[in-house]
C-alpha cells in the first residue's frame, strides 16, 4: 500500500479571526440567555416560597376555621336540644293548665254565677222603689 500524505489545509488569518469573533458572539449571547435563566429561576424560587407561606396560612386559617365549624355544630345540637326540652316543657305546661282548667273550672263558674248574682241583686236594691227585707226573707221586694 501506498503511503498517503495527509492533506494540508490553509487557513489564513482572517478566516480564524472571523470564527473567533463569531465564537465570542455566541457566547456573549449565550451568557446573556443563562442570565435570564437564571433571573426567571431565582423569580421562581421567590414565587414558589411565597406560595408555600401563603399555603401555610391559608391551611392555619382553614383549620381554625374547622375547629369553629365543630364548636357551632356542638352549640346547634345544644340549641336544638334545649329547644326540643322547651317543647316538652310547654306541652306539659298546656296539659297542667288544662287540668287545672277542668278542676277550677267549676268553682270558676260557680263564683261567677255568684259574683254575677250579688251585682244584679245591688243593682236591684239600688234602683227606686226596692226595699231590703231582713234576712230569711225573699231578699228584695218592689214597693207599689
Amino acid at each position: 500500500m501506498p503511503w498517503v500524505k495527509p492533506r494540508v489545509y490553509q487557513v489564513n488569518l482572517h478566516q480564524i479571526s472571523e470564527k473567533k469573533k463569531n465564537y465570542l458572539k455566541e457566547n456573549s449571547e449565550l451568557a446573556k440567555k443563562i442570565s435570564v435563566y437564571e433571573q426567571k429561576i431565582n423569580e421562581a424560587k421567590k414565587s414558589a416560597q411565597e406560595n408555600k407561606r401563603q399555603n401555610k396560612i391559608l391551611g392555619d386559617e382553614a383549620h381554625k376555621l374547622e375547629k369553629n365549624i365543630k364548636m357551632l355544630g356542638s352549640i346547634n345540637d345544644m340549641i336544638e336540644s334545649i329547644s326540643a326540652e322547651l317543647a316538652s316543657d310547654r306541652d306539659r305546661n298546656r296539659e297542667n293548665q288544662d287540668l287545672s282548667g277542668d278542676v277550677s273550672g267549676g268553682f270558676k263558674d260557680s263564683k261567677q254565677t255568684a259574683l254575677t248574682s250579688n251585682k244584679c241583686n245591688l243593682e236591684v236594691c239600688k234602683s227606686p222603689g226596692t226595699q231590703l227585707r231582713p234576712a230569711g226573707s225573699s231578699g228584695v221586694t218592689f214597693a207599689d
